[in-house]
């Protein structure tokens, strides 16, 4: 059984160190968060958590409130979009990474990593 979860455990670190690799190689390209285009787009990675259910995470995601930072670049035929917004009603943030294939919609968006974590401060 330790065999089995140290192949598994082997097996992740790779694929996030090739995800980590491959996100060097991206000439990110900063764009204004205020552009109406990108809240659509983080929009579409929203829906595409919320029909899915994969990539959904421990925290609410949403509604998406300010975006603070909006990056975009275009490899192997994908446009792969970066962005940071808050959850204004649950005081998270949260961060999406992930690639639109084809036509612009739900269906199409392709996430790589969604997570989300608590910024609201106590006391």
């Amino acid at each position: 059984m330790k065999l089995v979860l140290y192949f598994m455990y082997s097996f992740v670190m790779l694929c996030n160190r090739a995800i980590s690799a491959q996100q060097e190689q991206f000439n990110w390209v900063p764009q204004d968060p205020l552009d109406p285009e990108y809240r659509l787009i983080v929009h579409l990675a929203v829906e595409n958590v919320r029909h899915t259910g994969q990539h959904r995470p421990d925290r609410p995601y949403e509604p998406v409130g300010d975006i603070y930072f909006a990056n975009t670049a275009s490899v192997g035929g994908a446009n792969w979009f970066k962005f940071a917004y808050e959850v204004p009603a649950f005081g998270n943030s949260c961060f999406a990474l992930f690639n639109i294939k084809g036509a612009t919609s739900w269906k199409s968006v392709h996430i790589q990593e969604f997570s989300c974590r608590n910024e609201r401060k106590i006391g």
